[in-house]
């Protein structure tokens, strides 16, 4: 799609040589921001509490001592002693609560990481944003510094015709009044680039050289997909989506290990212990051992019927997230048809605006050569000044609609490039 004259000129301003992209800047943002480095702690937990469930599968091993002084023997205790010993124990069956722990602890740490996707999907969009904002303000500033450069020069042929009595004193004033007010907006635009410089270094966590921003992303404008494609993409790969899915899983896992309380638990335990009449086991003769070998079988009869609560709540926290995984899906559906309009609009606004640039032009010139033939004033002159600036402003924030839309597009279906656990792997 063509750009038009005034997209055409957009290009001066751009770097010649390449530097970096928006996607190097989404990566650089992932590996930099303190909020992705929070986000993986919190998934370094995640796994951590995975492997603390792993633990259960493991047999427990003890070991104590203990020593007693008494004021007096007794008939059963010397005066001092002590006891050294050990135990094993395994659980043999618990109802199958421990696997479904730890699967439940497995489905936290994957939705953990689906957030950090999220926040990571978050940041990407918001650097998106700020890159296409930054473009947008040099290209105000171009528009800017072209305005003040053309009043200049008409300021400057009005003067000379004013010298030989062409035109009256008060059309050089007029042209005058409107370069000063030029030249204020010409800096203004300077400082607000200076500022979504600043704010684009903050999203990417480092130093941002704007010879360096190619901006090579907005040569072409980005297409409409169908929504049903849209929509199959995001139910897909949508992070909070995935992240709802996950817990749901993880409640339903949890209440399986909560029906198991109902059944009984099976331990098996060996332990050894010897007893002594002094702190040390130093004499021989006077300690004595014991090894014993114990399985144990335990079955709550009855609680008050606590178990049975126990399970209903957990059944409804399951159906709760379930409904809540439905309406997530159904209001980010909603989203992306609003998402997909916004940039079907910012397509056709962008072809209104882009014929008004050649009529702006046009009208630029024959007014022109009208005061120059002296039929126009100054007046007239710079309303066509004026109304080109501004039908080249139009154009330049309805080709960046297009894309502002389309980046809130992608943000819904989870489109932007950066992987904040690749990215941390390939570290």
């Amino acid at each position: 799609m063509m750009w038009g004259s005034f997209s055409i000129g957009l290009l001066g301003f751009a770097p010649l040589v390449m530097g970096q992209s928006l996607s190097d800047l989404q990566h650089q943002a992932v590996q930099n921001r303190a909020l992705i480095q929070k986000q993986r702690l919190a998934l370094e937990s995640a796994r951590r509490e995975e492997s603390y469930q792993k633990g259960n599968f493991w047999p427990s091993v003890d070991v104590g001592y203990r020593a007693n002084a008494l004021d007096e023997a007794t008939p059963i205790e010397s005066k001092e002693n002590s006891r050294l010993g050990g135990a094993i124990s395994y659980n043999l069956f618990n109802g199958f609560r421990d696997r479904h722990d730890l699967a439940a602890a497995e489905y936290a740490t994957e939705a953990q990481a689906y957030l950090l996707e999220s926040v990571a999907q978050d940041l990407q969009r918001d650097i998106a944003l700020t890159y296409l904002d930054l473009y947008e303000k040099e290209a105000f500033l171009q528009i800017a510094e072209d305005q003040l450069a053309l009043l200049e020069k008409r300021l400057a042929d009005t003067q000379g015709r004013y010298e030989v009595g062409l035109v009256s004193k008060n059309e050089v004033l007029r042209i005058t009044v409107e370069k000063n007010e030029a030249l204020q907006q010409q800096r203004q635009a300077l400082a607000e680039v200076e500022k979504s410089r600043n704010r684009l270094a903050f999203a990417t966590g480092a130093a941002i050289e704007l010879a360096q921003l190619a901006f090579s992303e907005f040569e072409s404008l980005p297409q409409i997909e169908p929504y049903d494609t849209l929509k199959t993409t995001m139910l897909a790969q949508r992070s909070e989506i995935n992240t709802q899915k996950k817990r749901l899983a993880l409640l339903e896992e949890k209440a399986q290990a909560i029906r198991f309380a109902l059944w009984p638990t099976v331990d098996i335990a060996a332990g050894y212990n010897r007893f002594g009449n002094d702190f040390l086991l130093e004499k021989d003769d006077e300690y004595e051992d014991e090894t014993r070998i114990q399985l144990n079988l335990n079955m709550n009869l009855f609680d008050g019927f606590q178990k049975y609560e126990r399970i209903k709540q957990a059944n409804l926290a399951v159906e709760q997230a379930q409904l809540d995984l439905t309406e997530l899906e159904n209001q980010l559906s909603t989203d992306l048809q609003n998402r997909l309009l916004d940039l079907k609009v910012a397509h056709e606004n962008l072809t209104v605006a882009q014929s008004a640039i050649s009529e702006a032009e046009e009208n630029e010139r024959i007014t022109e050569e009208a005061f120059k033939a002296g039929v126009e004033t100054a007046t007239n002159m710079l309303d066509a000044i004026l109304n080109l600036s501004t039908a080249r402003f139009n154009e330049t924030t309805a080709r960046n609609n297009v894309f502002r839309s389309h980046f809130l597009l992608q943000r819904t279906i989870n489109g932007f490039p950066a992987q904040p656990l690749k990215e941390k792997k390939s570290e």
